[in-house]
């Protein structure tokens, strides 16, 4: 009976082993969950790892400057890269604050297009669209 054991307590340990190695390797991969907050603003400078953005703050009824710091694998949409955001584009920001800094998280912008300026628009000369 013993010798029927064996292979059983043998594959329990696997088991157990497979097991414990599996969870360590999930727990790895998953992030610690972070309650993120919402603010969105206009772009005044932006770099490749930072934004500094100006918010309105409805509680004191004045506009401030807050500064950014541009998470490696940040989510964006309406833009491709970090470095295609603007100075002026309007911009919706998920963030974390982690040691006091605002980490952005999800950036979505809003490029305001400049109006077209009809002013400046060429009309053809009147000789050249003559008919011969």
């Amino acid at each position: 009976m013993s010798r029927l054991l064996r292979p059983s307590v043998a594959s329990a340990a696997m088991l157990a082993l497979v097991g414990a190695w599996t969870a360590a390797a999930w727990a790895q991969d998953v992030e610690e969950v972070e309650e993120s907050e919402y603010s969105y603003g206009t772009v005044l400078q932006a770099s490749a790892d930072h934004l500094v953005v100006q918010e309105y703050d409805f509680e004191t009824g004045a506009t401030s400057e807050v500064a950014y710091r541009i998470d490696p694998r940040v989510m964006l949409h309406d833009v491709n890269t970090v470095t295609d955001i603007r100075s002026g584009d309007g911009v919706d920001i998920d963030y974390v604050v982690q040691s006091g800094q605002r980490i952005a998280k999800v950036i979505s912008v809003e490029r305001v297009e400049q109006p077209l300026d009809v002013e400046s628009l060429a009309l053809p000369d009147e000789a050249s669209t003559a008919l011969p």
